[in-house]
């Protein structure tokens, strides 16, 4: 084996001084057989491997090269309309239904963009239906809100005012705009205590509360019942709705109510009691008898006084609740009230009152029942001359304004004041600013009848008066327009001819 290396290497001595060689020895088996030699020109070697790189390398690298830009363009033609597809599905979450997807691409990727932009209108129309259903829903609200009766606040969880309607903006004298996302204790610190409770409490519980508030355009206050409720969302509190209800006029029933139990308490017990007492007495064999005639006379004026009081008040309460039918006939005004005063002129001759009257000339003729009406007349004449002094003058006045015909009593009597005004037609009611008034007999429901009277004939009532200047009391009745000319027969006759008379 080493003989044969020896004689190798002078071989390639040999050739190596003609060519570069290239020379490649390894073992066959080791030791035991022997080795190869592989021995080649450099030349020849280059030249097969530039044939070997002509041959398989270049095409080998163009492939390569064509298969990368051919995936590389394939994956652009499908990822480039996918960012698109991404791009607009941020844009019609922004809300942004107007945007389209434009992409050229294969078949499926145009179709499915079309089927995108269908979608994208399709979510449009639900989206804008859904929108002007939420809008009509917010007008309608807004508008019950807006116009209904009680006043309405709603607040944010932090005391911040939401929305309020026309109610509280009237009670309050504020304006929705002015106030909205102010403080709500800065404008209403009437409510401060109602709306902290409201949030201690639990979410189904309802608070109320009493109020009162003077508002700038009323001079009267106004009692407002309060109601404050939780608006929950996933047991997280976003609102509080309060709820204001005017009840200035109940909370004034209630007080008249327990008013007129007293009043009527006090009106029969007085001639209870004195019955009473009188029969005891009359009990006594030997009470005189003059005194005994006495006695029953007062017995009997109590029980006239008495019968007269239950009368009146039953007669209202059959007016105010329509049980009293009305004959309502055409009559000239003018005969009514003069056959009142021809009828009642007593009362002002006890008093030497002078009785002034001024009746219009032929005025037109009014639909009324003429006896509650005659009733009306005498009541405000006989307050007139029982309110007056003595030898002063009333005057009684019947004009034709427009379309009604106007009653006047005036007289020059004590006169009422402006407080006691607004309560004159209440049932019970007796106004005593005069010391004098004191002293003057009355049950307090003349007037409550006239003015039930007046409305069940659609017409107006209304008082003018002083304190010591006396009072003026009227009262208008829509003319009468008959379907057909009316027969003489068909008015009440006039029995006094006189416009004017005196007493005293």
């Amino acid at each position: 084996m080493p003989d044969q290396r020896k004689k190798f290497r002078r071989k390639i001595r040999s050739l190596s001084i003609f060519n570069r060689i290239f020379l490649i020895i390894f073992p066959v088996m080791l030791v035991t057989l022997g080795i190869i030699e592989l021995i080649m020109r450099w030349l020849e070697l280059t030249e097969i491997s530039y044939n070997f790189f002509l041959i398989f390398l270049i095409p080998v690298s163009f492939a390569l090269i064509i298969s990368y830009l051919t995936a590389k363009f394939t994956a652009q033609e499908i990822s480039n309309p996918i960012k698109q597809f991404i791009e607009s599905a941020k844009e019609i979450a922004r809300g942004n239904f107007d945007h389209k997807v434009s992409v050229q691409s294969s078949d499926e990727i145009i179709q499915l963009s079309r089927i995108f932009n269908y979608m994208t209108l399709e979510l449009k129309r639900i989206y804008q239906i859904n929108i002007n259903e939420i809008i009509r829903e917010k007008i309608k609200t807004e508008a019950i809100l807006r116009n209904i009766a009680d006043g309405v606040i709603v607040v944010s969880a932090l005391d911040e005012i939401l929305l309020l309607n026309d109610v509280i903006e009237d009670w309050f004298n504020v304006k929705e705009k002015d106030v909205h996302g102010c403080s709500l204790t800065f404008f209403f610190p009437e409510l401060k205590f109602l709306t902290a409770k409201t949030k201690e409490s639990a979410a189904n519980d309802i608070f109320k509360e009493e109020i009162e508030i003077h508002p700038e355009n009323n001079p009267s206050k106004i009692i407002l019942a309060a109601h404050a409720s939780k608006v929950m969302d996933n047991f997280e509190l976003i609102a509080i709705v309060i709820v204001l209800r005017n009840i200035t006029k109940e909370k004034e029933v209630d007080k008249l109510k327990t008013e007129l139990v007293h009043v009527v308490a006090h009106e029969l017990r007085s001639p209870l009691t004195s019955i009473a007492g009188f029969s005891e007495i009359l009990k006594d064999p030997e009470l005189p008898p003059v005194t005994k005639k006495e006695y029953i006379d007062i017995i009997r004026y109590e029980s006239g006084r008495l019968a007269e009081l239950i009368n009146k008040f039953l007669d209202i309460s059959r007016i105010e609740s329509g049980q009293t039918s009305l004959t309502k006939i055409p009559v000239d005004i003018v005969t009514v009230i003069s056959n009142v005063l021809a009828v009642n002129s007593h009362l002002a001759i006890m008093k030497h009152i002078h009785v002034v009257t001024d009746f219009v000339d032929s005025p037109p003729l009014v639909l009324v029942d003429p006896d509650l009406i005659g009733q009306v007349a005498l009541n405000l004449f006989s307050n007139a001359v029982k309110y007056s002094p003595e030898s002063s003058v009333i005057t009684i006045s019947i004009n034709n304004i427009k379309n009604s015909v106007v009653v006047q009593v005036r007289d020059t009597g004590y006169g009422i004041s402006k407080e006691n005004q607004s309560r004159l037609f209440q049932k019970f009611f007796r106004a005593k600013d005069d010391k004098n008034v004191k002293d003057v007999e009355g049950t307090g429901l003349g007037l409550a009848f006239v003015k039930e009277i007046i409305q069940q004939h659609d017409g107006r009532l209304n008082v003018e008066s002083d304190l010591g200047k006396g009072s003026l009391f009227s009262f208008s009745l829509p003319h009468y327009i008959p379907e057909k000319p009316i027969e003489s027969s068909e008015t009440v006759p006039l029995k006094i001819k006189s416009s004017h008379f005196e007493t005293g």
